[in-house]
């Protein structure tokens, strides 16, 4: 199978802007949405390496699960060859990974004081580690400014046609 023009992994985010209502912590969270943004992200050469690897019956490190996705502050235009974030501040282990059909959905959440401080947050990556780790994906967006009272919940979803 190759991947080509028809062939190909479509991709989208969906950023909310949250701002927790409830921070007794008797209750179970809850948030207001502040804002929400959906952007079109781009796989990287090593993601479209790592979706192959992921095909052998014994993929090598190359081909390491998505775990983690980290945010950043670079707005420099998203492309191919990218390994990492342009200005990484902050990565997380994913809430959830869900499966249906040819669609891979991730979702991390970011909570307020995650990273500390004040940050304009513009970019967003898809990563097979805590540190370091192949970047499968990358996302630049309109600058959030994320200061320690919002957080923000990062929906990724991967469509392969």
């Amino acid at each position: 199978m190759l991947l080509n023009d028809r062939d190909h992994v479509l991709e989208n985010v969906q950023i909310r802007v949250l701002r927790p209502l409830d921070a007794s912590g008797f209750e179970p969270q809850r948030f207001e949405i502040v804002d929400e943004i959906t952007s079109h992200n781009l796989v990287t050469t090593v993601g479209k390496g790592a979706i192959a690897e992921r095909m052998k019956a014994s993929p090598g490190a190359a081909g390491n699960p998505i775990t983690h996705m980290g945010i950043g502050t670079n707005a420099t235009a998203a492309a191919v060859g990218n390994t990492a974030l342009g200005a990484e501040v902050d990565r997380n282990a994913l809430d959830s990974t869900a499966v249906s059909g040819a669609v891979v959905t991730y979702v991390a959440t970011f909570a307020a004081g995650d990273p500390s401080g004040t940050n304009a947050i513009t970019e967003a990556g898809l990563f097979s580690a805590s540190t370091s780790g192949n970047m499968w994906a990358r996302v630049v967006h309109g600058s959030i400014s994320k200061d320690t009272s919002l957080a923000l919940q990062y929906t990724w979803t991967l469509t392969f046609s």
